[in-house]
Protein backbone atom coordinates (compact mmCIF):
# COMPACT_ATOMS: atom_id res chain seq x y z
CA UNK A 1 0.00 0.00 0.00
CA UNK A 2 1.10 3.55 -0.67
CA UNK A 3 -0.05 7.12 -0.13
CA UNK A 4 -3.16 7.81 -2.20
CA UNK A 5 -4.35 4.19 -2.30
CA UNK A 6 -8.03 3.55 -1.66
CA UNK A 7 -8.47 1.20 1.30
CA UNK A 8 -11.62 -0.91 1.69
CA UNK A 9 -11.90 -3.28 4.63
CA UNK A 10 -14.94 -5.49 5.10
CA UNK A 11 -15.12 -8.04 7.88
CA UNK A 12 -16.36 -11.42 6.67
CA UNK A 13 -16.91 -12.62 10.22
CA UNK A 14 -19.97 -11.96 12.34
CA UNK A 15 -19.41 -9.60 15.23
CA UNK A 16 -17.55 -6.41 16.00
CA UNK A 17 -14.25 -5.63 14.29
CA UNK A 18 -11.11 -3.56 14.75
CA UNK A 19 -8.57 -2.56 12.12
CA UNK A 20 -5.09 -1.36 13.03
CA UNK A 21 -2.87 -0.03 10.23
CA UNK A 22 0.85 -0.77 10.15
CA UNK A 23 3.27 1.52 11.98
CA UNK A 24 3.72 4.79 10.06
CA UNK A 25 0.51 4.37 8.05
CA UNK A 26 -2.34 6.89 8.35
CA UNK A 27 -5.77 6.44 6.78
CA UNK A 28 -8.70 8.83 6.48
CA UNK A 29 -11.97 6.92 6.67
CA UNK A 30 -14.61 8.34 4.35
CA UNK A 31 -17.41 5.74 4.59
CA UNK A 32 -18.42 3.31 7.34
CA UNK A 33 -20.51 0.19 6.99
CA UNK A 34 -22.34 -0.39 10.25
CA UNK A 35 -24.35 -3.41 9.12
CA UNK A 36 -27.24 -2.48 11.39
CA UNK A 37 -29.01 0.73 12.27
CA UNK A 38 -27.76 2.81 15.19
CA UNK A 39 -24.48 0.98 15.76
CA UNK A 40 -21.34 2.77 16.88
CA UNK A 41 -17.94 3.01 15.24
CA UNK A 42 -14.89 5.08 16.02
CA UNK A 43 -11.34 5.16 17.30
CA UNK A 44 -9.83 2.87 19.93
CA UNK A 45 -6.39 2.74 21.52
CA UNK A 46 -6.57 -0.98 22.27
CA UNK A 47 -7.31 -0.45 25.96
CA UNK A 48 -10.48 1.58 25.85
CA UNK A 49 -13.30 0.15 23.70
CA UNK A 50 -13.54 3.46 21.92
CA UNK A 51 -11.76 6.66 22.82
CA UNK A 52 -14.05 8.50 20.44
CA UNK A 53 -17.09 6.95 18.83
CA UNK A 54 -20.01 7.93 16.68
CA UNK A 55 -23.47 6.49 16.26
CA UNK A 56 -24.70 5.77 12.77
CA UNK A 57 -28.03 7.18 11.72
CA UNK A 58 -30.82 5.02 10.40
CA UNK A 59 -28.66 4.20 7.39
CA UNK A 60 -26.48 1.12 7.43
CA UNK A 61 -23.87 2.79 5.22
CA UNK A 62 -22.92 5.89 7.15
CA UNK A 63 -20.80 8.73 5.83
CA UNK A 64 -21.92 11.82 7.68
CA UNK A 65 -22.83 10.97 11.27
CA UNK A 66 -19.63 12.63 12.46
CA UNK A 67 -19.60 15.70 10.26
CA UNK A 68 -15.84 15.24 9.71
CA UNK A 69 -13.65 12.40 8.49
CA UNK A 70 -11.90 10.00 10.87
CA UNK A 71 -8.12 9.58 10.69
CA UNK A 72 -6.66 6.34 12.04
CA UNK A 73 -3.09 5.35 12.84
CA UNK A 74 -1.32 2.41 14.44
CA UNK A 75 -1.88 4.00 17.87
CA UNK A 76 -5.49 5.17 17.48
CA UNK A 77 -7.25 2.77 15.18
CA UNK A 78 -10.71 1.78 13.94
CA UNK A 79 -13.38 -0.12 15.86
CA UNK A 80 -16.97 -0.96 14.88
CA UNK A 81 -19.45 -2.70 17.20
CA UNK A 82 -22.06 -3.68 14.64
CA UNK A 83 -22.98 -7.40 14.84
CA UNK A 84 -22.52 -8.00 11.10
CA UNK A 85 -21.19 -6.56 7.82
CA UNK A 86 -18.74 -4.18 9.44
CA UNK A 87 -16.16 -2.26 7.46
CA UNK A 88 -14.98 1.00 5.98
CA UNK A 89 -13.50 2.68 2.92
CA UNK A 90 -10.88 5.38 3.00
CA UNK A 91 -7.67 6.79 1.56
CA UNK A 92 -4.14 6.21 2.82
CA UNK A 93 -2.55 9.60 3.49
CA UNK A 94 0.82 8.50 4.86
Amino acid sequence: MATGDVISVISGAAGAMTYQPAVGVEIIILKNNCGSDNMTYGITDGVNFATSYFQASTRNYDSDAIGNRVCITNTNYYTNNSPNNTGFSGIQIK
